[in-house]
């Protein structure tokens, strides 16, 4: 729905369309293809901008169908940018690949799995809550085995709204966490809260230090949901 607007909006996730509707008479009033799995809408305050978060992550990092696969700077996650009034495509914000070095807490991957985008009052920023996808680990890829560690982690991604692009270095590992599935902001705004799959936990995160604090978890199990391209 736009803030402003009698003006709703729907995605066809496996027609890969984005409709629109004047809320007053219900009559659909425009559309426009955007690729398959485009699932979840966010809109910017003023209603002038779409945000729509492609679900599944395209395989298109170079060699993801071989032993070698070399993720760049341009694929991976996509967070689609349109323009409210006439749904054409602005912008791909692209939710790249992570090299953070494997280990307890955090880990390497690409983003999958997109949870709605969370936009903050003031319109300067966004996070979008997922999961992150190991492709470069495996007995094929680089030689070591999938764990419960490192295969599959919970993050949230920030995206930097005046630059449109991801801020990578911001991005939030939920360390003992299952999927990422969705986020709110407090009244305060400093602290989004990110819903897991799990219902049994829950936990917030500082926008300004990315510092992370266990709010309630009654399970420490990781469910990992696998991904639908190989690992290795």
């Amino acid at each position: 729905m736009s803030p402003v607007a009698n003006v709703a909006y729907v995605t066809l996730e496996a027609g890969g369309q984005i409709l629109k509707f004047d809320t007053t008479s219900y009559a659909q009033t425009g559309s426009a293809a955007i690729g398959l799995n485009a699932r979840h809408l966010s809109i910017s305050g003023d209603g002038a901008r779409l945000y729509v978060s492609r679900y599944v992550t395209p395989p298109h990092c170079p060699g993801e169908g071989t032993a070698t696969v070399t993720p760049t700077a341009g694929t991976g996650g996509e967070v689609l940018q349109l323009d409210a009034t006439s749904l054409g495509l602005v912008r791909t914000i692209v939710l790249q690949h992570s090299d953070k070095v494997d280990g307890e807490a955090q880990g390497r991957g690409i983003p999958n799995y997109l949870g709605a985008a969370v936009i903050s009052p003031d319109g300067s920023q966004a996070y979008v809550p997922s999961k992150q996808d190991n492709v470069k680990r495996g007995a094929l890829r680089d030689g070591t085995g999938l764990n419960f560690q490192n295969t599959v982690r919970a993050i949230s991604s920030r995206i930097d709204l005046a630059a449109n692009s991801e801020d990578l270095a911001s991005r939030i590992d939920h360390d003992n966490a299952s999927v990422a599935t969705a986020a709110c902001l407090r009244a305060a705004w400093r602290l989004p809260v990110r819903r897991p799959r799990d219902r049994a936990a829950r936990w917030r995160c500082s926008m300004r230090s990315r510092a992370r604090s266990c709010c309630a978890s009654t399970s420490a199990a990781r469910r990992r949901a696998s991904r639908s391209r190989p690992t290795g």
